[in-house]
């Protein structure tokens, strides 16, 4: 089985994590590994057909060998950033957030041109959806009531768990109240 050269050591190395791989003899200390022996060892692994996999308790990406295996012969959909790119992107999360927050959606006040100019880079930014700030700025011009399609992020698997995580501990520290209208009966003595 061959795996893709776009995947990273590091998202291989997540992978053997989450699926536990690291049980099978060839992946014993894998953290140590270099990448092309990692991927030796796991086109190895899953070319078994009896494999099972079992993911960690919080984790659920690919359900069947078959989707690891296609998952891992295609290009990943993460890049690596540039330190060139990244100055790139936060100029136009900037403006994004810029239109939405000081201009209040508003074309006139804004740097932007047209809708397309926004539309635009809200499409290149979408690729990007593990960087916290353009998350947010997806999220608030998707809040605009010009725009007909909502933008979709794409954000990793990994990144989207740890949101999902995340989330569930901020709600279980939230406050709960709860009003309850009763008649009370007050006696002074």
């Amino acid at each position: 089985m061959n795996i893709h050269d776009s995947h990273t050591r590091k998202s291989l190395i997540d992978l053997i994590g989450i699926y536990q791989f690291n049980k099978f003899t060839t992946l014993i200390g894998y953290k140590k590994l270099k990448k092309d022996l990692l991927i030796k060892a796991l086109s190895e692994i899953l070319l078994d057909d009896n494999l099972s996999l079992e993911a960690g308790k919080d984790y659920d990406i690919h359900n069947s060998v078959q989707d690891l295996r296609q998952a891992l012969k295609e290009p990943t959909k993460i890049e690596a950033i540039s330190e060139t790119e990244f100055i790139k992107i936060s100029i136009h999360v900037k403006k994004l957030v810029n239109y939405c927050k000081s201009c209040n959606y508003l074309l006139n006040d804004s740097l932007y041109n047209s809708m397309s100019e926004i539309i635009d880079d809200a499409t290149y930014l979408s690729k990007y959806g593990n960087i916290p700030t353009v998350r947010r700025a997806i999220k608030l011009i998707n809040r605009d009531t010009k725009l007909k399609d909502k933008i979709e992020l794409n954000i990793s698997p990994k990144v989207k768990q740890n949101m999902i995580l995340k989330e569930k501990v901020a709600n279980s520290l939230k406050p709960r109240f709860s009003i309850s209208r009763k008649t009370h009966i007050i006696r002074f003595d």
